[in-house]
């Protein structure tokens, strides 16, 4: 009995552990995006999942911030710590939240704009562009 206790307590945290996930974006602002997470979520004895809450004003990256539209498949990561004054270059004591949703960012578009395809898989970085094609 104590066993799965145990189990079901770490199965638990690590269902609340974010690091990295695709999402859709449903707004962009400037440099802030809406992203919806296409993974659904469910409880454990349940046999249907759930969609995730829309996560609002998600930073993006300025190197893939051309790529970023709506619709678009992003990959966003999550920071291990709160990046509410952080992300806006300021030094700060971070709150005790951690590999939080709330603190995604965007790094990285799957299908936006500039003539790729669904196949496609676009990696940007200042000096140099990767492009995988299926």
């Amino acid at each position: 009995m104590k066993l799965n206790f145990f189990n079901n307590l770490v199965e638990q945290k690590l269902l609340t552990t974010h690091t990295c996930y695709l999402g859709k974006v449903t707004r962009v602002n400037g440099s802030y995006a809406d992203v919806q997470p296409l993974s659904l979520i469910k409880a454990f004895s349940d046999a249907n999942g759930k969609k995730q809450a829309l996560l609002p004003n998600v930073p993006i990256s300025q190197s893939v911030t051309e790529y970023v539209e709506v619709g678009a498949v992003v990959i966003c990561v999550c920071s291990e710590r709160d990046i509410s004054q952080t992300r806006h270059g300021q030094f700060a004591l971070p709150s005790q939240r951690r590999h939080s949703l709330s603190d995604s960012i965007i790094i990285g578009c799957l299908n936006g704009k500039s003539g790729t395809s669904e196949d496609d898989v676009t990696i940007t970085k200042e000096e140099f562009r990767v492009m995988l094609t299926a």
